[in-house]
């Protein structure tokens, strides 16, 4: 009920225009995973120099290369982005599981930390979904990556797997008497909204559409009720993690990344 992991890669003439760099990492497991690395387009006036790097995680389906369009639009902006794709998706080996995922994310952040270009600049950590949820419990549990990030971003997150499952399983008259058994086979340990309440001193912002049928909005107010300063709620329109389809609202919120980034200092 959690992974919908795709195997084809799919190519096409907007993609492939940014010219996307294959990264090959390894979990601590051994499993061997593939991300994507798009450069910043600083080759405009608008843009003479690289303003910071995102590390994007991606949600439940498909994989890196149907996703992509979510942040192709900040390269143009002036951010470089790693993009990684879990064990199971896309050319990343092995097969999706939880705890799996954790290790996935953690061993992407430390590659990441590890580049000279990404290095004394702003990092932007940029979760969707399944990709925002792993993301609270990751950098909830990993105390030394917390002073490396300067914005985390939450889009069309869930509080809790096991409230999600039980809402997905109701939606259909098939699963619907499967509803509790879903629910309680879902893991507790790294609900979001309870290792959010412990992340302290991150600007975070959450996303999420009013229109959003997989994730409810409710689901936002409770992750943003249980934040600590400085925090921010966007709301947008449209169908699940869709916001940056709207040339608005990437304007929206490359603002709120010029804001707060200014306000961001690192020892």
């Amino acid at each position: 009920m959690l992974f919908f992991p795709s195997k084809e890669m799919r190519d096409s003439p907007l993609i492939l225009a940014f010219e996307p760099k294959d990264i090959w990492l390894t979990s601590p497991d051994g499993v061997k995973l593939h991300a994507w690395w798009l450069d910043a387009d600083i080759g405009n006036p608008a843009n003479q120099v690289i303003k910071g790097t995102v590390y994007y995680l991606h949600g439940n389906a498909e994989n890196i290369s149907t996703h992509v369009r979510n942040v192709l639009w900040m390269t143009k902006a002036g951010y470089q982005v790693l993009l990684l794709d879990y064990r199971g998706y896309g050319l990343s080996a092995g097969i999706p599981e939880i705890n799996g995922l954790l290790a996935d994310v953690e061993t992407g952040f430390r590659y990441l930390q590890s580049q000279p270009n990404v290095m004394n600049k702003p990092i932007i950590w940029f979760g969707q979904s399944l990709g925002a949820a792993i993301s609270s419990a990751v950098v909830s549990l990993n105390a030394s990556f917390q002073p490396k990030i300067d914005v985390l971003m939450l889009d069309s997150s869930f509080t809790r797997y096991r409230d999600i499952a039980e809402d997905v399983a109701k939606r259909h008259w098939i699963t619907y008497p499967i509803a509790g058994i879903a629910r309680a086979n879902m893991p507790k340990s790294i609900d979001p909204i309870e290792h959010l309440k412990t992340i302290q001193g991150i600007p975070i912002l959450i996303m999420h559409s009013k229109d959003d049928r997989v994730i409810t909005y409710d689901h936002a107010e409770q992750l943003f009720s249980v934040l600590s300063e400085p925090k921010s709620l966007f709301t947008y329109h449209g169908p699940h993690i869709s916001a940056f389809s709207n040339v608005k609202n990437q304007e929206i919120i490359l603002g709120y990344l010029d804001k707060t980034l200014n306000l961001t200092t690192k020892d």
